[in-house]
């Protein structure tokens, strides 16, 4: 098997209200518990992680949050990400899979 994508996946979840944002929570929960079945490591973002992402940001020009993904990549060795942001475009060393 070829190098390791890194895939982002946020979701914002707010504070529960009722029944259905539950089950909506819980199905959610379900889907992290199976990320290991499929190969998927999730990643930590370590606090000292931000001075070099503010870097990164001032060298590429990219969001702080683009900038962030993209010094994770670095500290682990990563050079695949799915993504449909064509900003990581300008970014040296990154190969972008974007989905169709």
């Amino acid at each position: 098997m070829g190098q390791p994508v890194l895939l982002i996946l946020v979701k914002n979840v707010p504070v529960p209200q009722n029944r259905t944002q539950v089950q909506l929570l819980t199905q959610f929960r379900r889907a992290i518990a199976e990320l290991p079945h499929y190969r998927i490591q999730v990643l930590t973002i370590p606090s000292a992680l931000l001075e070099a992402a503010a870097l990164v940001s001032r060298q590429t020009g990219l969001l702080h949050n683009d900038a962030l993904i993209v010094a994770l990549m670095q500290v682990n060795g990563l050079t695949n990400l799915a993504s449909n942001d064509r900003d990581f475009d300008r970014v040296p060393g990154i190969t972008l899979y974007a989905p169709q």
